[in-house]
């Protein structure tokens, strides 16, 4: 007969339930059942012992939360005024597609794509677009709960096309150059994975004057955007 080992006499005077007990009962009845082969009882023992034992040390270990930037895209309604070199400012409307990924807490890297459009400008019968494609920094100065702020500052280029007075008449032409933004926004999360954005941007690019010289062309970008992020990697709260 097997002497009580020191878990035995812990388990008897403490009130707990015998340790070695609850892993030696299921082990020692299929060891001992008389239908089964040695071979498969005892594969039967070890397969019981390891599923106890995996079962008690896996709840012991805590979950690991994911980390990781947190990926959003953005889509949304844009307003943009530009200035015509020489000529009135013109108004136009369009859509922005917007992808950030928040690397750090407070800083991440985000890329914009945009298209706004008016027709009949300056009463000629033609139209004007905008197509600018930028990328760069964003910072998240200040958050709190739901809400946080942010500014960015963001390098590309443009397709502007309008139209030029000349004599009578007018011309329609276009621009490809270089230009910068420099913007800051507020954002509101509604749900864990969807947030409401608005902001307002100073957007510089170039277009033609009336005797034809590439001129800055100051514009303002004013955008109110959905945006759905993908992934809850790095929190910023």
């Amino acid at each position: 007969m097997r002497r009580p080992g020191p878990v035995d006499r812990l388990s008897a005077g403490s009130g707990f339930p015998n340790l070695n007990d609850m892993i030696r009962s299921p082990c020692e009845f299929l060891l001992r059942k008389p239908r089964l082969t040695l071979p498969i009882r005892m594969a039967l023992a070890v397969l019981v012992h390891s599923l106890f034992l995996g079962t008690f040390a896996s709840a012991q270990i805590p979950p690991i939360a994911a980390s990781g930037p947190s990926v959003q895209v953005g889509i949304g309604y844009e307003y943009l005024s530009r200035g015509l070199p020489g000529t009135q400012r013109i108004n136009l409307q369009g859509v922005d597609l917007n992808f950030t990924a928040d690397i750090r807490r407070r800083f991440g890297i985000t890329a914009d794509l945009s298209y706004a459009r008016a027709s009949h400008v300056l009463g000629a019968g033609r139209h004007a677009d905008s197509l600018t494609y930028l990328a760069g920094p964003v910072f998240y100065p200040w958050s709190h709960r739901r809400t946080r702020t942010y500014v960015h500052a963001l390098a590309g280029g443009s397709r502007e096309t309008g139209v030029i007075p000349f004599g009578t008449g007018v011309f329609g032409v276009y621009a490809d150059e270089p230009a910068w933004e420099a913007g800051a926004g507020v954002e509101y999360q509604i749900v864990r994975s969807f947030a409401v954005r608005g902001e307002a941007n100073y957007l510089r690019t170039s277009f033609l004057n009336q005797v034809g010289d590439l001129k800055g062309e100051n514009d303002f970008r004013t955008v109110l955007r959905i945006v759905y992020n993908f992934r809850q990697g790095t929190r910023r709260r």
